[in-house]
C-alpha cells in the first residue's frame, strides 16, 4: 500500500505551535492514525499508528503541542516517515 504525502497533508490542519506545523487524524478501524508535520521539515509527514482518538483530542487541546508530542506521542507509538516525492510502493 502506498501512503502519499499529499493525501496525508490534506488530512491535517495547521496548529499554533513553534515546532509543529499541522496535525491530522484518520479514524481507521480498529485504531487511528495520527499525522504530524513539523515546521522544520514541512515536506515530511510522520504517520503514527494505533493512536486512540482521545490522544488526538488531548493533543489538539493541549496548551503546548510540542511538549504533548514529546511526552505523549513521540516515543510511545510506532510511526512511518513519509517524505514528499519519495513515497515507496
Amino acid at each position: 500500500m502506498v501512503v502519499l504525502f499529499e493525501t496525508l497533508r490534506q488530512c491535517t490542519e495547521e496548529v499554533t505551535s513553534s515546532n509543529i506545523k499541522a496535525i491530522g487524524y484518520a479514524p481507521i478501524i480498529p485504531s487511528g492514525k495520527l499525522i504530524v508535520i513539523m515546521k522544520n521539515s514541512p515536506n515530511v509527514a510522520y504517520y503514527y499508528h494505533n493512536v486512540p482518538m482521545f490522544v488526538y483530542d488531548n493533543f489538539m487541546n493541549s496548551d503546548s503541542k510540542g511538549k504533548f508530542f514529546i511526552n505523549e506521542i513521540k516515543s510511545k507509538f510506532k510511526f512511518e516517515r513519509i517524505e514528499q516525492g519519495k513515497e515507496t510502493w
